[in-house]
C-alpha cells in the first residue's frame, strides 16, 4: 500500500474519533444543562395549595398557575384589553373550576406586601371585574383557617354547602324508599 493511502486512513479515522466523540459530549453536557428554573410552588404557595385543596375538593377543582391569556379574551380598544395586554404574560395563582362542568368559579391571586404586587393586584381586580369573573386575594402565609378559608371560597362562589342534621350526617333532599334499603 502507498503511503499516502495509509495516510489518508489516519486522517479519515482521526476525524471519525474526534466526531464520535463531539457527539458523545454533547449528548453527556449539553442536554443535561436543561434543568428545572424554578420550583413549581413557593413553600407558602404549596402550603396554600394544600388548604385550598382540602378547603374545596368536596365540590370544587384547583389548577395553579394557570396563564391570564388563557381565560380571558378581550377586545383590543377596550379598557379591558389594555389591562389584558398589560397582563397577558402573568398568572392567576389559582383557579378554582366546578368538578362536574369545569366552569371557572373564582380566580385566586396570591400576594405579599410590596408595592408592586399590590399595584399588579389592583389590575388583576379590574381585568376580573370587567370579564365578570370573581377574584379572591390572599397574603402569602403558611396557615390558614381551613372551615373559614372554605365558607370565604363557596360565599365568593355562590356554592350551597349541604347542611349537616344533629346526628352529624349530611341533610339528605332525596327521601329513600324502604325496598331499596338493604338491612
Amino acid at each position: 500500500m502507498p503511503v499516502t493511502s495509509n495516510f489518508q486512513l489516519a486522517i479519515a479515522a482521526i476525524i471519525l474519533l474526534i466526531a464520535a466523540l463531539s457527539v458523545a459530549l454533547w449528548f453527556r453536557y449539553v442536554l443535561k444543562k436543561s434543568t428545572l428554573s424554578q420550583p413549581v410552588f413557593t413553600p407558602s404557595g404549596r402550603s396554600f395549595f394544600g388548604q385550598l385543596n382540602m378547603a374545596v375538593r368536596s365540590h370544587c377543582v384547583v389548577f395553579p398557575s394557570i396563564p391570564v391569556r388563557l381565560l380571558i379574551r378581550a377586545k383590543v380598544l377596550t379598557r379591558g384589553g389594555f389591562l389584558l395586554s398589560k397582563l397577558k404574560n402573568d398568572v392567576f395563582d389559582y383557579v378554582i373550576c366546578d368538578r362536574e362542568t369545569m366552569d371557572v368559579k373564582c380566580l385566586i391571586i396570591l400576594s405579599n406586601k410590596s408595592r408592586k404586587t399590590a399595584k399588579k393586584a389592583d389590575e388583576f381586580v379590574q381585568l376580573c371585574r370587567y370579564a365578570g369573573l370573581t377574584l379572591l386575594a390572599y397574603e402569602e402565609k403558611p396557615y390558614r383557617n381551613i372551615p373559614a378559608l372554605r365558607k370565604q371560597i363557596f360565599t365568593a362562589c355562590s356554592i350551597k354547602e349541604p347542611k349537616i342534621c344533629d346526628n352529624g350526617k349530611f341533610e339528605c333532599t332525596a327521601t329513600a324508599h324502604p325496598e331499596s334499603i338493604l338491612s
